[in-house]
């Protein structure tokens, strides 16, 4: 039997039997009585269903290109079954009638019309259909379908004409429904930009700032995840600083190739930019999901930073401008927290740059004074007690000078503002690994690690920290790890970086091999010319040692080790 078109206006009700008018008017008063699309969409087919005397029944909402199904809500099947039969249909075979030329078609039985591919696996045998088409402002929003007419071999034109008009009311209900739901997702994203507020006000810094822009955006969109990430040194990658949502912590420092089409797009248009293509997600996060959104966060033409949200969607349409604001918003107060970061810097630099002129021109003076005249003293001092006395308080001064000129050295080994000094770093990651390890390690910095160590060789001195560490929170069960971190000059002009991590712990097995991670630090150090040791500590515990060559400026002095009180 060839599909049946209701010739009738489907905005007109049809002529209608008193218990289907009744019914049917239940049936729109329950659609309309919800602003919740979702809510909204399952009753439409449940009203579908119930109207139309069908055992099952379907609501397949149409994707944005409107060639395929996008969402696909059943009655009628446990979830058990929906489960069994596997992923919802695209909108091929029969129920692409719909999608090709939407208007009403009823067949006594789907399975020999000639566009009917069969059912999957475990799917349930169905009969006679009946499918009509869902508008909403004139454009088909979706298809309600029903299958297997109760007490009758096929849906007739009365079912016909009812589910019809049912259609025609659902559209309004839809609609209405999503106008408040793009309303209230405006507010929301409102409601997110504000929120960044507070971190300004508290002078939290950029690190809150950026926490805060992932959590506002994951829990406006309710997404799985939600990264920030700003440009990495490279000038066209993008590093992620911040993340919200599930295993986030793993996915801070990764690089996004700012060379992938969806980033590049993302750049270039003013606002946010949509995906449903799971691989994007694949490629800028790791990991798949069904949507993503891409915001710039700029101002103006120049990006600060790129935020990345994911998850199962689907993100609406009205998500593209509220987003694209929140963007502009929260690189607004990016700005601010970095110039606040900045003046808190350069008081702090002015104020360790006054003191280290108080200690060198104040301070050591009158000690190295009070040295010499100490040593003209013990000329007078016959007694052998005396003199021995004097030139220990004398070797005391010496020590004394030393130590204060050390920490001026520190003080003034300290970077421009901008980004984040090596030294913050490794004591971040040092903090970070604290946490498994249970004890605080013992931190020892020397020498100009903030001036003298190329960014290409931070990330590995970093990794293989972080790579010392963990072996040692696994396998040692320490009570004490000792990090020293050191830029020496053992020859004119010829800098070296050397990494000692000591602990107290079980030790490393004898005839023990190198698994992937002590590999990687011995790769790393290979890469520089360098070289790595994980030996036994003759005390007890294990002893990494990573050292690399650096490039020399000349006129630059090395110092002596300096602990770092934690």
């Amino acid at each position: 039997m060839a599909p049946a078109a209701y010739a009738g206006d489907p905005t007109v009700l049809p002529a209608l039997t008193g218990d289907q008018a009744w019914r049917l008017l239940d049936a729109v008063i329950g659609v309309a009585s919800d602003l919740s699309l979702p809510d909204v969409l399952r009753r439409i087919v449940d009203s579908a269903v119930r109207l139309g005397g069908a055992r099952y029944g379907a609501l397949g909402v149409l994707d944005e290109g409107g060639g395929e199904l996008a969402e696909f809500l059943v009655t009628g099947l446990d979830a058990e079954a929906q489960r069994k039969i596997g992923a919802h249909p695209t909108g091929k075979g029969v129920l692409g009638l719909l999608i090709a030329q939407p208007g009403p078609v009823r067949l006594p039985d789907i399975r020999l019309h000639p566009q009917s591919y069969g059912f999957p696996p475990h799917h349930p045998p169905m009969h006679s259909f009946l499918g009509v088409p869902v508008r909403v402002g004139g454009a088909v929003f979706g298809n309600l379908y029903l299958t297997d007419k109760v007490g009758a071999p096929e849906f007739t034109i009365g079912d016909e004409q009812v589910v019809v008009a049912l259609a025609a009311a659902a559209g309004v209900a839809v609609e209405k429904a999503r106008r408040y739901r793009d309303s209230r997702r405006r507010e929301q994203w409102l409601e997110a930009a504000n929120a960044i507020t507070p971190a300004l006000l508290a002078e939290r810094g950029p690190d809150e700032v950026l926490d805060r822009i992932a959590r506002q955006a994951r829990t406006v969109t309710d997404a799985e995840l939600a990264v920030v990430a700003l440009p990495a040194r490279d000038g066209e990658s993008w590093v992620i600083r911040a993340a919200a949502g599930t295993e986030a912590r793993q996915l801070i420092g990764r690089l996004i190739d700012g060379r992938h089409p969806v980033v590049a797009e993302a750049l270039k248009r003013p606002e946010a930019l949509r995906r449903t293509d799971p691989d994007v997600a694949l490629a800028l996060l790791g990991r798949s999901s069904p949507a993503v959104l891409v915001v710039p966060v700029a101002l103006g033409s120049d990006p600060l930073a790129l935020l990345v949200v994911a998850g199962q969607g689907p993100f609406h349409e009205v998500d593209r401008p509220a987003a694209s604001t929140f963007g502009n918003q929260a690189a607004l107060a990016l700005e601010v927290a970095r110039a606040q970061d900045d003046q808190r810097r350069l008081a702090l630099y002015e104020e360790r740059d006054r003191i280290a002129r108080d200690l060198h021109d104040s301070v050591i003076q009158r000690l190295f004074g009070t040295g010499l005249r100490m040593q003209g003293l013990r000329e007078l001092v016959t007694q052998p007690s005396v003199e021995q006395q004097l030139s220990e308080f004398v070797d005391d001064l010496d020590t004394t000078i030393r130590d204060i000129r050390r920490t001026i050295f520190d003080l003034r080994d300290t970077p421009e503002p901008g980004p984040v000094s090596l030294r913050a770093q490794l004591l971040q990651t040092i903090r970070d690994a604290a946490r498994t390890l249970h004890v605080d390690p013992r931190i020892t910095f020397t020498g100009p690690l903030d001036t003298k160590v190329p960014d290409e060789v931070r990330d590995d001195v970093l990794a293989t920290l972080r790579e010392a560490l963990s072996n040692a929170a696994r396998h040692a069960e320490a009570g004490q790890v000792h990090v020293e971190v050191t830029v020496i000059e053992p020859e004119p002009c010829v800098w070296l970086l050397e990494l000692s991590v000591r602990d107290d712990g079980r030790g490393i097995r004898t005839g023990s091999r190198a698994g992937g991670g002590l590999a990687n630090m011995g790769n790393r150090a290979s890469r520089w010319g360098g070289r790595c040791l994980v030996e036994p500590n003759a005390e007890g515990g294990t002893h990494v040692y990573w050292s690399v060559p650096l490039p020399a400026e000349p006129g630059t002095l090395a110092d002596e080790p300096v602990e770092v009180a934690r």
